[in-house]
């Protein structure tokens, strides 16, 4: 009984994040979707700690219902991953502070090459709410236990949902779709797959990573994907060097 109480508590706590949520919208909402549905490129998302955890759960959901979507890290960001990111694409950076120091060159980088930013936030004093081009806000909440995030993260989580919904309502995204887009899960590298490789093959992707392959292929033995990538850094270094007169 006396654990059910307490669930009880953390769920009322919850869904009067969501309430006043809900009372909080506002024309910011319309002018993010709009520009999510406009978008002829990627919709990035990031976060640090349990945010960037709902940043990857929204990036899923846009991308499920057609709307090319994923999530970065955001220390990665800093050690090269902002080149994921491109003008035509929409970055959207979700803090409850809006003062994660991690976060700050991803808003300084988006800034200076005028790619469309929306910030979730809940501080509008904060560097993320001044410098976000849409700014969507969460209204302050009491957070369940008064340690680690929870109403304000179901709250990200809700408003990230309801963007990809009416995203997905407008461009008229149906169950056909999503079963087309479902039908590429046979197409994944798992353990099966690979067996038909030679004994002494590796694996090499690209990255960001989706859902083509799986995690013990991926961080296996055979894989070579973290050394390929430092090597592109060895490669992008060099033409640098040689673009800037350094290297001939």
């Amino acid at each position: 009984k006396k654990f059910i109480l307490t669930a009880k508590e953390v769920i009322n706590l919850e869904v009067k994040a969501l309430q006043n949520l809900k009372k909080t919208l506002n024309n910011s909402f319309n002018q993010a979707v709009s520009e999510i549905i406009k978008c002829q490129s990627k919709v990035i998302l990031c976060g640090v700690g349990k945010s960037g955890l709902i940043a990857s759960k929204i990036a899923a959901t846009l991308a499920s219902v057609g709307t090319p979507s994923f999530s970065i890290s955001a220390s990665e960001a800093s050690h090269g991953d902002l080149g994921m990111i491109s003008k035509k694409d929409i970055l959207i950076l979700i803090s409850n502070s809006g003062e994660t120091s991690e976060l700050r060159n991803i808003i300084q980088y988006a800034n200076r090459n005028k790619i469309l930013l929306i910030g979730i936030v809940s501080r509008k004093e904060s560097v993320l709410y001044k410098a976000s081009d849409i700014k969507l806000v969460i209204p302050k909440v009491i957070e369940a236990g008064g340690i680690v995030p929870t109403a304000s993260t179901t709250a990200q989580l809700a408003l990230g949902d309801a963007l990809a919904i009416a995203t997905m309502k407008y461009k008229k995204f149906s169950k056909i779709d999503f079963k087309k887009l479902a039908q590429f899960k046979k197409f994944k590298i798992d353990k099966k797959l690979m067996g038909h490789a030679k004994k002494n093959c590796i694996f090499l992707h690209c990255l960001p990573r989706g859902n083509e392959v799986t995690d013990d292929i991926f961080l296996g033995k055979k894989s070579h994907v973290w050394q390929q990538a430092l090597n592109r850094v060895h490669v992008q270094k060099s033409i640098l060097l040689y673009c800037f007169g350094k290297l001939r």
